[in-house]
Formats: structure tokens, C-alpha cells, sequence
């Protein structure tokens, strides 16, 4: 017979343990919530590994690859979320980006220096360094898939063209992207517009912006 809920409450229990000296112990359990599956996530994922030792990495990376092999169905972003905020960080560290879970397991396996990054970082608190692209780096769509595919990276960017638009008397989102932000937007985008998209990301006031953005 299965123990089923009662008007959708949780299932809860009490167990008891008496003690020969009179030591009795009550603990009542309640069933734990029903996990929420997860929506849809970024085409990119980060794999964060860390250990205590070389050895250690090693084992965790060849661990991680056998699971994805054993068990294709798995949520690749669950995976990654996990690894990132469900485990401890350790000195030996190694990370790698991959899109699905046949190809982490490829890079896991071999660990081309292309694909898979590992390093020693000793833990400790370090100063916040603040750091900007040159100017002439600046090219028109760059950030384009950040932008389109991570919410909080479109939020900022938008949020300083708004803060721009009284400077610069531009949107900024329309300069970097012309293909999404066509002016008019009911147009197509044309070569022409690539180029005055390019020519204006020369201009000091602009380019210096869209940089910081």
C-alpha cells in the first residue's frame, strides 16, 4: 500500500527511539518539497572542478566524464549550477565551457589546453581590480550573443544607454547591434548601415561608452 498525501498536505512521520535507561528520543519528519524543474537556460555552460590535490582533480575530471557518458539524460545546466554553487572551492582548480554534455566529456577525457583551463590558486583575500578595454577594441555586435542569450548582462547595457541617451543623443543598443535594433526598426539591415554603425563607434564619445557598457 502506498502512503499517500491527504488533501495535498505533506507526508509526515513520527519515529521513536526509547532508551533501557529512560532516554527516549521523538523526532517528527516531514517530506521534503517537490523540486522544481528547470526552465531554459544559456547555450554556453561553465564547468567549475576544484580539489585539494592534483591527484585529486584529476580523479574529479575523469569522475565528472563517466557520469555524463553514463547518464546522457541528465540537465547539463543543472550540472554546471551544481558544480558552482553546490560545491567547495579548493587550490586546485579547472574549468572548461562546452555547449553540450557528449562534447564535456570529450574534453574532460583529453584535456586539450585549448578546452580545459587547470590551475593551482591558493586561497586567500585579494583587492578588486577594476579594468577597461582599450579604446580601439570596439567593433560593431561585440557582445552580441552576451547580449541576446544573459539578462544581466542585456539589463546593464541598456540600463547605461538609457543614462547615455541625454549625452550622446544615440541609443546605444542600436549602434552596437543594428542587425537586432534596426533604425527604422520595420527595416532590414544593409552593409550601408554596418558601415555608419562602424563609423560611429570610432567617435571618441561613443566608442569610450560603449566600451565601458
Amino acid at each position: 500500500m502506498q502512503w499517500q498525501q491527504i488533501d495535498g498536505n505533506p507526508r509526515r512521520a513520527g519515529v521513536s527511539s526509547f532508551g533501557i535507561g529512560g532516554t527516549n528520543a521523538h523526532v517528527i519528519l516531514e517530506e521534503a518539497p517537490t523540486a522544481e524543474l528547470s526552465g531554459s537556460s544559456r547555450p554556453w555552460q561553465l564547468l567549475v572542478i576544484s580539489a585539494k590535490t592534483p591527484t585529486a582533480l584529476e580523479t574529479a575530471s575523469l569522475n565528472l566524464a563517466k557520469h555524463f557518458e553514463q547518464h546522457p539524460e541528465i540537465n547539463f545546466a543543472d550540472v554546471a549550477y551544481t558544480l558552482c554553487k553546490g560545491r567547495k572551492a579548493f587550490d586546485h582548480r579547472r574549468c572548461l565551457v562546452s555547449q553540450n554534455i557528449d562534447e564535456a566529456a570529450q574534453a574532460l577525457h583529453t584535456c586539450n589546453p585549448t578546452q580545459v583551463f587547470s590551475s593551482f590558486q591558493e586561497q586567500k583575500t585579494r583587492t578588486i581590480v577594476f579594468m577597461f578595454s582599450g579604446q580601439g577594441t570596439q567593433y560593431v555586435n561585440m557582445g552580441l550573443e552576451l547580449y541576446q542569450t544573459e539578462a544581466i548582462f542585456r539589463e546593464q547595457v541598456d540600463l547605461c544607454s538609457e543614462h547615455l541617451k541625454s549625452h550622446l543623443e544615440i541609443d546605444l543598443p542600436q549602434v552596437l547591434y543594428p542587425k537586432i535594433f534596426p533604425n527604422p526598426p520595420s527595416s532590414k539591415t544593409f552593409p550601408s548601415e554596418l558601415s555608419e554603425a562602424t563609423q560611429q563607434l570610432k567617435q571618441t564619445a561613443i566608442a569610450q561608452t560603449a566600451l565601458f557598457a
